[in-house]
């Protein structure tokens, strides 16, 4: 049976450990109250109002079809990139296209240079490390960068990435956490997470199992 990975995708995102309420009104929309019910039009205009001004406090260079890019791209999951993150919907997919295709050619040196230091990974175990210069996390590269890591940067999706305001950003269970180190800046790994991972797997399988069955 063909799985549906809407469902999927949602599970995955809101099984995140220490993922922040989505109810809470910083998080699920800019400009919200946090009550129930449906966003008023007064409502809505201040939230379009407030991403507008996030937008415009981080646009430095961007051309104007960058700018509309931006406008349109800039909500995911109801939370607000530029708000949240302090950075752009276009430079969020230039980072997440140039890992794609680091990791396509196998290209360690375009990784390294695509990682927040300091560093931080966390092994199968739970284990964490921080890896504070290039060298240090060059030498154990292979361990962090393995196979299933590979795969995962070899299909990032915008559509796929959970953002957490004043955090930063996650994939699959926090397996990956970006940052932006500036306002307007290209998002960069701080966290490889191997322990999430495999759990991301195990509730991917679970669901895949699941769907299968019905």
């Amino acid at each position: 049976m063909k799985t549906n990975l809407l469902p999927l995708a949602a599970l995955l995102a809101f099984a995140a450990c220490g993922q922040p309420d989505p109810a809470d009104e910083d998080i699920a929309r800019v400009g919200g109250d946090g009550e129930e019910g449906p966003v008023t039009a007064a409502g809505a205009d201040a939230e379009a109002e407030a991403i507008s001004s996030c937008l415009d406090q981080i646009w430095d260079a961007q051309t104007e079809e960058q700018r509309a890019f931006d406008r349109s791209h800039d909500e995911i999951g109801g939370v607000s990139i530029s708000c949240g993150m302090s950075t752009t919907a276009s430079q969020f997919v230039e980072a997440l296209d140039a890992l794609r295709a680091a990791a396509e050619a196998e290209d360690r040196a375009a990784i390294l240079d695509a990682l927040n230091i300091p560093f931080y990974y966390i092994d199968a175990g739970g284990e964490t490390r921080q890896l504070d210069d290039r060298d240090e996390i060059n030498r154990i590269f292979d361990d962090i960068f393995d196979e299933r890591i590979m795969t995962l940067l070899k299909r990032l999706d915008l559509a796929e990435v959970t953002v957490v305001p004043g955090e930063g950003a996650f994939l699959e269970l926090g397996s990956l956490w970006l940052v932006a180190d500036h306002d307007g800046g290209q998002p960069k790994i701080v966290t490889v997470n191997h322990e999430a991972l495999r759990e991301a797997e195990t509730v991917r399988a679970e669901v895949i199992e699941s769907e299968a069955d019905d």
